[in-house]
């Protein structure tokens, strides 16, 4: 091959790894962003029932109701927002929310089992 010739393929090698690099960092941060969205989605599906049963017994400021109702809409929309970001990287949506649910999860408990092996003061007496 020619020095010209080599001096190419070396440039598309090049090309080749940092746009494999882009691709990578951006599946990460789309990992992350998929995360953050099951995040916001437990935690609203933990305190929709209390805060709907607030509300209807006059408990809830409307404040505080509209502001739950936009959360649920937001979270609508990211998760259409989410869905369209899949196709273009040509990433399974169900499967990105299903490992980000896995994660969710594992984090959760094992952030819970730390917090059990933590030792209490017993008294001596």
């Amino acid at each position: 091959l020619s020095p010209v010739c080599l001096g190419s393929l070396r440039r598309a090698a090049s090309i080749n790894a940092e746009y494999m690099g882009d691709r990578n960092a951006l599946r990460l941060m789309l990992q992350e962003r998929a995360l953050e969205v099951v995040k916001r989605r437990f935690l609203l599906m933990r305190e929709e029932q209390s805060v709907h049963r607030g509300y209807q017994m006059d408990l809830v400021p409307l404040e505080v109701w509209n502001d739950f109702l936009s959360a649920k809409e937001h979270l609508g929309q990211e998760l259409m927002k989410l869905q369209i970001l899949c196709d273009k990287m040509q990433v399974n949506y169900k499967d990105l929310i299903n490992q980000s649910a896995m994660r969710y999860h594992t984090m959760k408990n094992s952030g819970a089992s730390k917090k059990k092996k933590v030792p209490t003061a017993w008294p001596l007496v």
